[in-house]
């Protein structure tokens, strides 16, 4: 899944699960004094049952897709800012180093007696 459609396909699973909770509701709750050997609708109140858990269980792993990629695209940017400030780092070491060469020796030390 590419990062950029990430949200939209999150979205469009979240609303595809909500939609089809929804849809199975509303059959139970209008079909729910309805004679329970009339296998016509319990066939299709067990069918939305499972196309809403189906939906649900889509969106979780759609979300938990996204959730892994914007984590390994946080992982990269670390790791890639880490980089430039160790490049950066050295580079001023570098930069002291070469100072105090250039710069004169400091004047001698003499023991304590």
């Amino acid at each position: 899944m590419s990062d950029q459609f990430a949200p939209a396909a999150v979205k469009d699973a979240r609303d595809a699960a909500v939609k089809a909770r929804q849809l199975s509701d509303e059959h139970q709750h209008a079909y729910r004094d309805v004679d329970p050997a009339d296998a016509e609708l319990v066939r299709r109140g067990d069918e939305l049952k499972r196309l809403a858990a189906e939906a649900s269980a889509r969106f979780e792993v759609v979300k938990q897709h996204a959730h892994s990629a914007a984590l390994a695209k946080r992982r990269q940017q670390s790791i890639a800012d880490d980089a430039q400030l160790q490049a950066r780092l050295r580079a001023e070491a570098q930069a002291r180093r070469e100072t105090a060469a250039a710069s004169e020796p400091p004047p001698p030390r003499h023991g304590h007696r």
